[in-house]
């Protein structure tokens, strides 16, 4: 992403994955896809594209299995269903709790709201970090 964009290459990333017009995204790839090498911090630079394939994961966890053969995407994409699928099983155990289901349930979905933003944050940083807690099941090979 050229420098001009600065603090707002987030924003505009998110705004392009969302976009109704499938071109914007591929115009977009073509012209500011930053190619696979070491970053300053260690990590590994990934392209554009790669980072919001990812970050649709934590949305759609099924999305960035259109691409099997990328890791990266296959992560971001399992911690997607495995924070999907524990909030699923949180709500239905907590609904039928009589007083205290519904703080325990608001609690539950600040918590897989702030999981999501995580998720989709690193997922943009173009790091592999597991969620805490629950980081560490993996159900897609």
């Amino acid at each position: 992403m050229p420098k001009i964009f600065g603090k707002y290459e987030f924003i505009i990333n998110i705004s392009i994955l969302l976009s109704p017009f499938p071109a914007a995204k591929t115009i977009f790839s073509v012209f500011f896809c930053k190619h696979a090498h070491k970053n300053n911090r260690g990590g590994l630079m990934r392209s554009s594209e790669e980072k919001l394939w990812a970050m649709s994961g934590y949305i759609l966890f099924f999305l960035p299995l259109l691409k099997p053969k990328n890791e990266f995407l296959r992560f971001h994409a399992n911690q997607g269903l495995v924070l999907w699928l524990s909030y699923l099983f949180l709500s239905f155990i907590v609904k039928y709790q009589p007083f205290i289901g519904v703080l325990l349930l608001f609690l539950a979905k600040i918590g897989y709201f702030t999981g999501v933003l995580f998720g989709i944050y690193q997922a943009y940083l173009g790091k592999e970090t597991p969620l805490p807690f629950i980081g560490s099941i993996k159900i897609l090979r």
